[in-house]
């Protein structure tokens, strides 16, 4: 049998996600039962709040997601911040790691990423599939103070995506620029991802 790299090379998104699901859902189903019943176990003694989650996944510069995430806790004070970095060779989600892709997959489903943030090569491959959520579901278009060159628009004119050099309060963090923020029509924290996007986009 052909293996996982071979199978998944020339497929689109949407086609790879098909293919892992499809072969590898009791796997995926197991393990995410399994991580989801970890961090309420570890939940429960910490007693420490649930994260927002935020995707980064990019060619360059690369940041550990350690350092990503305390970087941007100590600015966004409110938030309990968890950033997962996935490094893409060529800045297309194909040259992305068959494990790093399965891992995004899977979380995506689960509704676990409450923001991206891409290169424009992955958003732009990625928003053929149809995966994003128009950002006005967040924020009125007329509190968006961003030039619409840096604007990432797509059916009947909604917002899908921003240009994250274009917002002041993200500029300190140069491995967040020149990259694409959207939001998957799957995250589950609606409310938080609202009240994120308000605060970054208000400066």
């Amino acid at each position: 049998m052909p293996k996982l790299t071979e199978q998944l090379k020339g497929m689109t998104f949407k086609q790879k996600a098909e293919h892992i699901w499809e072969y590898y859902k009791l796997h995926m189903i197991a393990t995410l039962a399994v991580v989801v019943l970890g961090i309420l176990f570890v939940s429960s003694f910490t007693g420490k709040e649930e994260s927002f989650d935020i995707t980064v996944v990019g060619r360059s510069p690369v940041v550990d997601s350690i350092t990503a995430s305390d970087q941007l806790n100590d600015s966004f004070k409110d938030f309990n911040i968890a950033v997962d970095v996935i490094h893409s060779p060529e800045s297309t989600f194909s040259s992305i790691s068959n494990q790093q892709a399965q891992k995004m997959l899977v979380r995506a489903a689960a509704g676990e990423i409450d923001l991206l943030i891409l290169d424009e090569n992955i958003y732009q491959e990625l928003s053929q599939q149809d995966p994003f959520t128009p950002l006005e579901d967040f924020i009125a278009s007329s509190n968006l103070e961003i030039p619409d060159e840096s604007l990432y628009s797509g059916k009947q004119n909604m917002v899908y995506g921003i240009n994250t050099s274009s917002i002041p309060s993200l500029k300190e963090f140069s491995y967040l620029q020149n990259k694409v923020l959207c939001v998957f029509s799957s995250a589950s924290e609606k409310d938080e991802v609202k009240q994120f996007l308000t605060l970054i986009l208000k400066e």
